[in-house]
């Protein structure tokens, strides 16, 4: 799973990728002004994924994220892993303070 922070703020915003069940680990991504990145979600043997994520922005951002990765799922009856915490495929905004 493939997700894609942005920015659309004019300062850097640092994104809290925590994951709630399965794999345990945590990733902080700073995304420049106008700017995005994307990362892995980690999904478990069974193609679920469980990920809440936090910016530090003014507005208290919080998202959270679960569910099977239907995607995958119907490509491969596997699913793969890979070492590093995260990947996903969307698109998520937390814009920075405006000038």
């Amino acid at each position: 799973m493939r997700l894609t922070l942005a920015n659309d703020g004019t300062t850097a915003v640092a994104y809290t990728l925590t994951v709630n069940d399965y794999a345990g680990c945590t990733q902080t991504v700073s995304v420049g002004e106008k700017g995005s990145k994307s990362v892995t979600l980690p999904v478990d043997a069974d193609g679920y994924y469980d990920v809440i994520i936090t910016a530090n922005t003014s507005d208290g951002f919080t998202r959270r994220y679960r569910g099977p990765d239907r995607v995958n799922q119907r490509k491969s009856k596997s699913v793969s892993r890979t070492n590093s915490c995260f990947t996903w495929a969307g698109r998520l905004n937390a814009a920075g303070p405006a000038r």
